[in-house]
């Protein structure tokens, strides 16, 4: 599957819910890998994401800490694609 993704990674903040979780949706449609921040669990974001064939990956921290954007930066260099949007 990550074979496909062609478009690069794109970087999703807030993405468990509303307009976050519509993004993170829409350009895992048009064939991005998701990596979504959120300081709640992006489970439901996730699973919707699989389910049309997309690839993503979430991580629980706050985007205002730096500990958790640093850790945060690792997981999706480690296992993403170059990251195309922000």
């Amino acid at each position: 599957m990550l074979s496909d993704i062609t478009r690069g990674t794109a970087v999703v903040t807030g993405a468990a819910q509303g307009l976050g979780r519509t993004f993170s949706e829409a350009l895992a449609a048009s064939g991005h890998a998701i990596a979504m921040l959120d300081v709640a669990e992006c489970d439901v974001t996730l699973d919707a994401i699989e389910r049309i064939g997309g690839v993503g990956i979430s991580f629980v921290g706050d985007a205002a800490d730096p500990a958790d954007v640093n850790a945060f930066r690792d997981l999706v260099r480690d296992r993403l694609p170059p990251v195309r949007v922000l």
